[in-house]
């Protein structure tokens, strides 16, 4: 069984892995249908090394915990998959975040509201920041760079109008320092063509970004983004290979 690890590990990156529950608790299971037990600490959060990878439980061919000369269960790490999702609850290597019930993840980790496909939620990985770089001079470079697509939509769209809020946050239980960008594209007759509002923060020496984007241009007010980052969004240490030198 080791074996059939060690395999999983050079080969995770090709596989699409999903995080499924089963008596033991969260396991992984690849497309030719290994399972493997993951470890996880007393908050239910998956357990990782020094180098980022998810450590598992080495189990026979029985399923049962391998056990070490001292009788505690033995160990292995795989090579943590881009995404784990389940149900609500989406954990990349770089965060984890769950979303209010009722709503869906798709492939290209967006959130949806169960009901509205217009309308969805999206972490995403910058980069790393330049040498210097602070998130006032980060945000000035990305209200430069929205207000020249905004000029591009005013033009596309006849009397159309493009607006913008800015304002400072900070979200979570990890002091995220945020900037938020909130954009609208709205008609002389006041229908609201687009409408987003963009968070940014440095973490760790790289850039994020959440998109809230409502592509109809219809906002839904049954929630508030803001609050649910605040609540549930867990920026973990990034990987060796991931943070910026």
């Amino acid at each position: 069984m080791q074996k059939k690890i060690i395999a999983v590990a050079a080969l995770v990156l090709a596989l699409t892995l999903l995080f499924v529950a089963c008596g033991k608790g969260p396991t992984i299971v690849t497309k030719e249908g290994y399972e493997y037990p993951l470890v996880t600490d007393e908050e239910g959060n998956t357990v990782v090394n020094d180098n980022g990878e998810l450590v598992v439980y080495v189990t026979d061919e029985n399923g049962k915990y391998v056990e070490d000369a001292n009788g505690e269960p033995q160990t292995n790490a795989v090579t943590f998959p881009d995404r784990i999702s389940s149900g609500t609850t989406l954990e990349t290597p770089e965060y984890k975040i769950t979303y209010p019930d009722g709503w869906t993840i798709d492939e290209m980790n967006r959130a949806f509201k169960e009901g509205n496909d217009k309308s969805y939620v999206q972490i995403t990985d910058l980069g790393a920041a330049p040498a210097m770089a602070t998130i006032d001079s980060i945000f000035a470079e990305k209200k430069q760079q929205a207000q020249e697509v905004a000029q591009q939509m005013e033009k596309a769209y006849e009397n159309s109008t493009a607006s913008f809020e800015y304002a400072e946050k900070t979200l979570t239980q990890q002091s995220l320092d945020c900037r938020i960008m909130t954009f609208s594209l709205t008609q002389s007759d006041g229908t609201q063509l687009f409408y987003s509002q963009i968070f940014y923060y440095i973490y760790q020496g790289h850039v994020f970004k959440i998109d809230y984007i409502c592509g109809d241009g219809k906002q839904d007010t049954s929630y508030d983004i803001s609050a649910i980052i605040d609540a549930n969004l867990i920026m973990k240490d990034l990987p060796k290979e991931t943070e910026a030198k």
